[in-house]
């Protein structure tokens, strides 16, 4: 049966010996001696949807009308994928982390600095005027910066008499200090918190991590989609970022050897590979070794157990090159 051109007969719920015998149908290696048992309870305790329909594309015949796999496919090929990219979810998530809590400090900090440590509800301490005539303000960018405190409103709002901190203040005082508050936000709200802020006031916090302010923007946003990505345990090793650093601002950004055509990078800028560059320029350089160390090892286990070419076409789509351990060298 065909519904909107969907095959409804595959979006069905199938037993895990109907799942088997749908792998065994694409070509997958499955024998029928123990090991169906054992892809059996990974199925069941990981999901076909995440493990097959999530990783399968680097194993599919390319030349093939129907969905099969390369030949001698086993379902640990996939698996193994799976467990690599958790893995490196982890891995980036911890450094994220790390990262956010130095941005969240940075920004208390000197927006406090200039205007007082309750007057973030204020609309003329955030951006408002008109880029073409300053003394005119901007309709849009009021409705934004108005979106903004209504945010940071609500956050307030909802932690009330659950969070001990927010309780105390506000009992006490009346009001939370925004180095407090910020500990209760998320990245993407300090991402937005951030963008509404006066272009000075942007520069002063960029200037702190030795970056430009526009492409720090850029990392405070694709960071928080990486941070989502790993910490909601979805697909990370082939997502693209739609932003794309400017390699510019990064000093021996070309010790990499990434190809180039056209005068633009051909991967290793909207990739998993750019979030480490994010790291190298964010973090200092033993932290960047821990993180080289730590995928390092990721790499040689997935080396191991994958066919030379898939493995190579994989750390492309990261955008990994051969040179990519050179993000030590490109510290700040």
């Amino acid at each position: 049966m065909r519904k909107g051109g969907i095959d409804m007969a595959n979006k069905i719920y199938t037993t895990l010996r109907q799942q088997l015998k749908i792998l065994r149908s694409k070509n997958m290696n499955i024998s029928i001696n123990g090991q169906g048992a054992k892809v059996k309870k990974i199925l069941e305790r990981e999901n076909y949807y995440s493990v097959i329909n999530g990783y399968k594309d680097p194993f599919i015949q390319t030349s093939s009308n129907n969905e099969t796999f390369i030949s001698n496919t086993q379902f640990e090929n996939l698996y193994t994928l799976f467990t690599f990219d958790r893995n490196v979810r982890l891995i980036y998530l911890k450094f994220i982390l790390k990262i956010e809590h130095q941005i969240k400090s940075v920004i208390a900090h000197e927006f406090s600095k200039k205007y007082g440590h309750d007057n973030y509800l204020k609309l003329g301490n955030f951006d408002i005027l008109d880029n073409q005539n300053c003394n005119k303000k901007d309709n849009n960018k009021i409705k934004k910066v108005l979106t903004t405190i209504g945010k940071l409103e609500t956050s307030l709002s909802n932690q009330m008499n659950k969070n001990k901190e927010i309780t105390h203040y506000m009992s006490t005082y009346g009001y939370v200090p925004l180095w407090v508050l910020v500990n209760i936000l998320t990245l993407g709200e300090i991402s937005y918190f951030y963008s509404n802020m006066k272009p000075g006031d942007k520069n002063n916090v960029a200037r702190v991590f030795n970056v430009n302010p526009e492409e720090f923007s850029k990392y405070i946003k694709n960071l928080t989609l990486s941070r989502n990505l790993c910490a909601h345990d979805e697909r990370f090793y082939d997502f693209k970022y739609r932003e794309s650093l400017s390699t510019s601002y990064i000093s021996n950004f070309s010790l990499f050897s990434i190809p180039s055509k056209n005068g633009n990078y051909l991967y290793g800028t909207n990739d998993a590979f750019s979030i480490a560059v994010i790291f190298s320029q964010l973090l200092p350089k033993k932290d960047i070794q821990i993180f080289i160390k730590s995928m390092d090892k990721e790499f040689k286990t997935l080396d191991k157990n994958l066919d030379s070419s898939i493995f190579n076409k994989i750390k492309i789509k990261m955008g990994f090159g051969n040179s990519w351990k050179k993000l030590r060298d490109i510290c700040r």
